[in-house]
């Protein structure tokens, strides 16, 4: 029962180690989003409202732009749009459940109960995106270091290096503003909760 309970039991907080991971994680949403962060530009594709019989008038200068990925057109079609409807709901004292113009009214299908989207909907401003995307790649990267030093028990540099990496692995890149990106911040507390919940049969484990 002692070794099965010091097996279990988290490592002593040491709190140099929290702080080089967390600043690890940091660094690299900086380097990747630094200027959506202080709001010198927005962590959205704005290029393709300036396509052609798309949004933005043709003008001459806008004509020179062009969209650098087609395929993220569900950031400004759908997601934004959403994400403001929802944050004049909440501000008006409502939950978003009915979407009066989609489709001359619709139920509001979003996932409006995750914390990340709930915190996005607080306010209109679009920097917003910027700091819950680095609150993901926080939550991800925590996660991640929990798995490696409990599940594989893997010395700190690997854990940490492996935590720093993992909030910019390809995933998070590809699915970066989508709301398909947050279940998968959630993978290596999930996966470390399931090796509990194996090794650890009772109502403890899960």
């Amino acid at each position: 029962m002692v070794d099965d309970v010091a097996e279990f039991t988290s490592e002593p907080v040491k709190p140099l180690r929290i702080l080089l991971l967390l600043v690890g994680i940091i660094l690299g949403q900086v380097i990747q989003f630094g200027p959506s962060l202080t709001g010198q530009k927005v962590l959205l594709p704005l290029d393709i409202l300036a396509q052609q019989n798309v949004y933005i008038p043709r003008t001459l200068e806008i004509q020179k732009i062009e969209a650098q990925n087609p395929t993220l057109t569900d950031q400004v079609y759908v997601y934004e749009p959403n994400r403001r409807f929802a944050s004049a709901e909440l501000a008006a004292g409502r939950l978003p459940m009915w979407a009066p113009f989609e489709f001359a009214g619709v139920p509001f299908i979003w996932p409006k109960f995750s914390p990340f989207l709930l915190l996005e909907s607080c306010t209109q401003s679009p920097v917003m995106l910027a700091w819950v995307q680095l609150l993901v790649a926080i939550v991800a990267g925590l996660g991640a270091y929990v798995f490696f030093r409990r599940v594989p028990k893997v010395s700190f540099w690997p854990a940490v290096v492996g935590a720093w990496c993992y909030p910019l692995t390809g995933f998070f890149v590809f699915w970066q503003g989508s709301p398909t990106e947050l279940p998968v911040c959630l993978l290596p507390w999930l996966l470390l909760l399931t090796h509990f919940t194996v090794h650890r049969p009772g109502p403890r484990g899960p």
